[in-house]
């Protein structure tokens, strides 16, 4: 008998959530999954699609897919059946050292702000007028790189991503307390 599979939605291309390293999916919503897959005796199938994507997919009873692992703001419709949050996380700005902190959303007004596309912080600022000029990026080492370069002036980023990639990047700082 073959065993029945569920098919995983994942969006994220950046440790420690998801990422893929020579083809291979893997990361903490990757291994949670295929843990809950040997629980329950299930093959777990990973497809890899944008955030909106798979937020479309899983309203959509006809989708290929059946669950995803998503980091979502509080101001996210939920109208699917849900676990409890997994893990909490915020949003900080990331500047160059040196330059002035960043205490609150008015301390934007007027700067260049890397935003990852189709990432926690951009579907939570899609919600709320924005003073910056927003410049979107497609990963948050992308950003990071734009900062160094003076292409852009702040990356709001998650901190748990973030934190994992300062130490490649030591120009940058974290330079605000949670802004989300």
């Amino acid at each position: 008998i073959a065993q029945e599979s569920v098919v995983f939605g994942v969006h994220s291309k950046t440790a420690p959530l998801e990422w893929r390293n020579n083809g291979v999916d893997q990361g903490f919503n990757v291994e949670l999954m295929n843990r809950i897959g040997q629980i329950i005796d299930k093959r777990i199938i990973i497809r890899r699609k944008s955030f909106q994507q798979l937020v479309s997919d899983v309203h959509n009873p006809g989708s290929d897919i059946d669950v995803i692992a998503v980091v979502s703001p509080v101001n996210l419709d939920r109208k699917l059946s849900q676990s409890d949050p997994i893990y909490a996380t915020h949003a900080r700005a990331y500047t160059l050292q040196g330059k002035a902190l960043i205490n609150n959303w008015t301390d934007l007004v007027g700067k260049r702000v890397a935003i990852k596309k189709g990432a926690f912080v951009d579907v939570y600022l899609s919600g709320y007028p924005q003073k910056f000029n927003r410049v979107d990026v497609d990963l948050y080492e992308t950003g990071f790189k734009q900062l160094i370069a003076n292409e852009v002036d702040v990356v709001i980023a998650e901190s748990f991503v973030a934190r994992r990639l300062l130490p490649l990047y030591p120009s940058v700082l974290s330079s605000s307390d949670a802004l989300i």
